[in-house]
């Protein structure tokens, strides 16, 4: 505010020590300021010296210099705190930020020369002073706010690493079990954790897990592998902490086979009828297109127990093929970024020539954190780009957006 900045020009930048000076004298104020290390706490000390209240010395300077003194001092809430004036450079300065309704408004300050000078710019700008020992209190409670805002999203993230970790298992799991496997191994290499399990034929089904949830997968696996647990498998460890082994029963095999088998049964008939249905008409089906196995399941079982019809593709090129011959429409199409033959950049140029191309929705699916990949999906065509390592339901929310305008689309022709 204007006047702030003509009582900064006015006392030429001094502050406390002024009125200080007027209050005791310039030797006393000298002898004080020699045995005080910390401008801040220049007050409490003359306080003390003079045997005065804080409070009530401060108030006596503030109506003398024409200022205001707070009442009392609350904490910054986490979520208001600027970058331009963390909460490290407030504690520097001797001060902390007004908020009211979440709008800047001013600061308390033990000192007024510390105020930054921009702050004048700010539309009714409002300047307390307070003891510093009351601003640091409240210094302090808002530190530990923020630490607990991020413990809680640090929480909040290993949670949902651990709920995709557990999705990822019982995958491999039931995959295992289907092809008719007791045993499933999953180890560490130098790329990364794989999966191995024996068929009963001899041969084997192997796949690499993708970095992104390794670490998360094998702390689900050493707690399963240390606590009893009540699921119908368990979990051992070799001595050098390398290799997990997941067996389980025959009896329970044969039972989870079966109701596995029953599923894929209804998956198929109601995947005929979903083909029929295509045939003439738009559907609001996910395609997924990912040469990652393990992690297109994953994202399948998750949207199909949300109750999207869902179709699988580990080939950007075969896709592209029945999108051109029409053989599946659908609706979203969630397409990795990297992949042999032809990756999804390409994928999403190919798909922006086709005349149906307005009707589909398709997100880039990525572990990258390069900015510049995720701007060139989007100048490509795709209306959004999702990192594998976020939460499924993230994923979820953005395909029921992309859906939800529409429940049905006109014929394709």
């Amino acid at each position: 505010m204007k006047w702030f900045l003509r009582w900064r020009q006015k006392s030429r930048y001094r502050g406390l020590a002024v009125m200080l000076r007027k209050h005791l004298g310039p030797a006393l104020l000298e002898q004080v300021m020699d045995i005080t290390s910390d401008r801040r706490d220049l007050l409490t000390i003359v306080a003390e010296c003079t045997e005065e209240n804080e409070r009530a010395l401060l108030e006596k300077l503030a109506r003398k210099w024409g200022l205001q003194v707070a009442p009392r001092v609350i904490y910054t809430e986490a979520e208001h705190i600027p970058a331009e004036y963390p909460l490290e450079y407030m504690e520097q300065e001797g001060f902390i930020a007004i908020y009211r309704d979440a709008v800047f408004r001013g600061v308390i300050c033990s000192d007024p020369s510390r105020v930054p000078e921009f702050f004048g710019d700010v539309e009714h700008f409002e300047l307390f002073l307070a003891p510093w020992t009351e601003i640091a209190d409240a210094l302090h409670k808002s530190k530990q706010r923020v630490d607990e805002l991020k413990a809680e999203e640090e929480r909040s993230r290993e949670e949902a690493k651990q709920q995709l970790a557990l999705e990822i298992v019982n995958e491999l799991v039931a995959r295992a079990k289907s092809y008719g496997s007791g045993v499933l191994d999953i180890q560490m290499a130098s790329r990364g954790l794989s999966y191995v399990f024996e068929l009963p034929n001899g041969r084997v089904g192997s796949g690499t897990i993708h970095k992104a949830v390794s670490p998360a997968l094998l702390l689900l696996l050493s707690n399963f592998a240390r606590l009893p647990t009540s699921r119908e498998y368990v979990v051992h460890v070799d001595d050098c902490l390398t290799r997990y082994t997941i067996s389980w029963t025959e009896q329970e095999q044969e039972s989870v086979s079966t109701a596995l088998e029953k599923e894929e049964a209804k998956m198929k008939k109601e995947s005929i009828q979903q083909d029929s249905l295509l045939a003439t008409q738009f559907s609001t089906s996910v395609l997924i297109i990912d040469d990652n196995n393990v992690f297109g399941s994953v994202v399948e079982r998750f949207l199909l127990r949300e109750g999207f019809s869902v179709h699988r593709r580990d080939s950007a090129r075969d896709a592209l093929q029945e999108l051109r011959q029409s053989s599946i429409l659908p609706r979203v199409i969630l397409c990795d970024l990297h992949m042999p033959e032809m990756n999804g950049m390409q994928f999403v140029s190919e798909v922006q020539q086709l005349q149906l191309s307005e009707h589909i929705s398709i997100f880039m699916l990525s572990s990258d954190e390069e900015i510049e990949n995720e701007i060139e999906a989007i100048q490509r065509g795709a209306v959004g780009f999702l990192r594998k390592t976020e939460d499924p339901r993230i994923l979820c929310a953005h395909v029921r957006r992309a859906i939800g305008t529409d429940s049905s689309f006109s014929e394709a022709a």
